[in-house]
């Protein structure tokens, strides 16, 4: 738009016929007070006014300036002019109203051709400093968007932890249960009490461990908000590419955990018919399985709070690969009080695990 403008106000104006003081035809020794005196008048005072109508103060002094050369050239006697001076008179006058109009129309014309040129100089560095600006707000946004996704990545992990320590105690509580229901009624009172005092602690651990993650997960979606709401204050898009595969993810470990739930009820099936069709050597053994087991779950815990990014089958096959071969009957004993040692450790030794990977060095502050 002020290119435009500048073009038209930098075109040459066009200066008119009339305006312009022509020289006069030689008088041949007339008087002064003939009709071409007059003419010669009357032009130059035409000439002297601007674009609007109005006189301005420099034409009158080029008309003066014609009409004290016509004096003079009355006082002078008729005999002694010439049509070379009348032709210099006029010359002189046309180059007067000549430089006038240049000073009323042209002059005005460059300045406003400079003001132009400067207008446009400060439009380009202003064009030029909010393309920058819009280059760091779009470098900010992205950086915005990685924070979210690694924070969603994140919880995603966390979810995962939650639901396979769950699986994990469900599957001890139900290999628990069944061994309290199996059990025979010669059992004395303390041992049925110190049962009772690991399922308690079962329970416990189960809900401390829940109730930490539970926070984490709280933690992580306040970050995950504000993060947001920062990101839609710098761009009202939406932001529909940031989950990326997640419900696939999801669905993967789905299945995963439906097929270790349909293979724990096998297990427990067989544990029930071993149960039924066996003597109190059976019940020792399923004793000493129970107590292998518990050492497997104490070892897929320290494995996976070490090692979070390790799926859910891969921490099952390494802690499976650990567990010793069956032992002979003759080493086998019955002995409630191991389990119990084993559990405690299991707990202290995964609170620790937390409590240090926690203290100072955790992904999520």
């Amino acid at each position: 738009m002020y290119r435009k403008e500048i073009s038209k106000s930098a075109e040459k104006p066009k200066i008119p016929i009339s305006r312009l003081t022509l020289p006069p035809k030689p008088t041949h020794g007339k008087e002064c007070g003939t009709p071409n005196f007059k003419y010669q008048i009357e032009r130059s005072s035409v000439s002297s006014l601007n674009s609007t109508g109005h006189p301005q103060s420099p034409s009158t002094t080029s008309s003066t300036l014609s009409r004290s050369i016509n004096k003079s050239q009355c006082n002078s006697p008729s005999r002694n002019s010439s049509p070379v001076l009348n032709n210099f008179s006029a010359y002189s006058r046309s180059a007067l109203s000549l430089s006038q109009l240049y000073r009323e129309d042209v002059s005005p014309l460059d300045n406003e051709f400079r003001d132009n040129k400067e207008a446009i100089k400060k439009l380009e560095s202003e064009n030029l400093r909010l393309k920058n600006e819009l280059a760091q707000n779009k470098e900010v946004m992205q950086e915005l968007r990685e924070k979210i996704a690694n924070l969603r990545k994140e919880s995603r992990e966390k979810d995962d932890r939650i639901a396979n320590i769950n699986a994990l105690l469900k599957e001890s509580e139900k290999n628990f249960k069944n061994l309290l229901e199996t059990q025979n009624s010669g059992f004395d009172k303390d041992k049925d009490e110190k049962i009772k005092d690991l399922e308690f602690n079962l329970k416990m651990q189960k809900k401390e461990l829940t109730e930490q993650f539970l926070k984490e997960k709280q933690e992580l979606e306040i970050k995950i908000l504000d993060l947001e709401m920062l990101y839609k204050e710098k761009n009202s898009n939406d932001i529909s590419l940031i989950t990326g595969n997640y419900l696939e993810d999801l669905t993967k470990q789905i299945k995963l955990i439906e097929e270790n739930y349909s293979k724990l009820q096998r297990e427990n099936k067989e544990l029930k018919q071993i149960l039924e069709n066996s003597s109190m050597q059976a019940i020792a053994k399923l004793t000493s399985q129970i107590e292998a087991e518990i050492i497997q779950l104490n070892q897929v815990f320290t494995i996976m709070i070490s090692q979070s990014e390790i799926s859910l089958a891969m921490i099952l096959l390494a802690a499976q690969s650990r567990i010793n071969p069956s032992p002979s009957p003759k080493t086998i004993t019955f002995s409630l009080e191991k389990t119990l040692q084993e559990l405690s450790i299991m707990r202290t030794s995964i609170s620790d695990l937390y409590a240090e990977k926690c203290g100072g060095s955790c992904k999520i502050q």
